[in-house]
Parts: C-alpha cells; sequence; structure tokens
C-alpha cells in the first residue's frame, strides 16, 4: 500500500513544469499553505481510509479491528512527505545502504 501512494504521489507530480505567466500570484502565502496542509492532512488520509475500506471489503487485508498497524501505517504514510516515503521504503526492503544515501541527499 505504501507503494501505491507513494507511486500516485509521484504520477500527480511528477514532470510538470509550470509556467510563470499562469501560475496565480495573488494568493497569500497563508492561502497556499492552507491549501497545502488541507491536502496533505485531511484530502490525503481520507483518500487512503476510503481505499483500505475498499481494499478491506474485498478481503485483500483485513478490517481495522484485525489489523490495526496495518491501517495506523498506511494512514500515518499517506501524510508523510514523498521523500520520507521512499527512505522508509527502502528501509523496510532491507535496502539501508540506498535509505541512508538517499536520507543524506
Amino acid at each position: 500500500l505504501g507503494v501505491l501512494v507513494l507511486t500516485c504521489s509521484l504520477a500527480l507530480g511528477a514532470g510538470k513544469k509550470l509556467d510563470p505567466e499562469k501560475v496565480n500570484s495573488t494568493a497569500s502565502p497563508l492561502q497556499k499553505w492552507g491549501c497545502v496542509s488541507a491536502a496533505r492532512f485531511v484530502l490525503s488520509p481520507l483518500v487512503m481510509l476510503g481505499l483500505l475500506y475498499a481494499m478491506s471489503k474485498i478481503g485483500m487485508i483485513g478490517s481495522h479491528n484485525l489489523e490495526p498497524m496495518v491501517w495506523f501505517v498506511c494512514l500515518l504514510e499517506s501524510i508523510m512527505p514523498p521523500a520520507q516515503n521512499s527512505v522508509v521504503l527502502l528501509n523496510v526492503a532491507g535496502r539501508t545502504e540506498e535509505a541512508s544515501r538517499m536520507a543524506k541527499f
């Protein structure tokens, strides 16, 4: 599931080059911060929660009562920055050397 979240976040934002003339520069920093925060801390976990319930209904994962840690980790992954997700996934896969290189940047 973490790979799915990481792949979706990369697919949605990867490769887009913004044209400075088309960017709305009238938005205040507070409005920009609010938009990003709402997407990261509200929208993303809600989407993940919906995915978890859907996968639970079709039997791919257990319910939140049977596997609370899986649900917790997936929800936590949905709010973490993509770079952090990459480091965590590399550590879980046992590729600690690559993870430490990525974490150092």
